[in-house]
């Protein structure tokens, strides 16, 4: 099963993550699409709580920015590193 970003699933709905297809792209200063770097919307209830699969792809980076609610992460494969935390 994939997720509808604008609904919420019912209780314990099994999803197959690899299976989504990601909802955002980064775009490249030069305009092209960043196909290595993306977030899959997993789940995205009305009253705003969410949950994201990010790939970031070789040497990228976020600019420094903040989330409204706590943050997990859960690195996969490479590394992870978070100035300030």
């Amino acid at each position: 099963m994939t997720a509808d970003p604008n609904e919420t699933l019912p209780w314990q709905t099994p999803i197959a993550v690899d299976d989504l297809e990601p909802s955002v792209h980064r775009v490249r200063e030069d305009g092209s699409l960043d196909t290595d770097t993306w977030r899959k919307t997993i789940v995205a209830p009305p009253k705003g709580e969410a949950v994201f699969y990010v790939r970031l792809g070789p040497g990228a980076s976020s600019p420094r920015h903040w989330h409204p609610s706590d943050t997990v992460y859960i690195v996969r494969r490479g590394e992870l590193v978070i100035p300030g935390e």
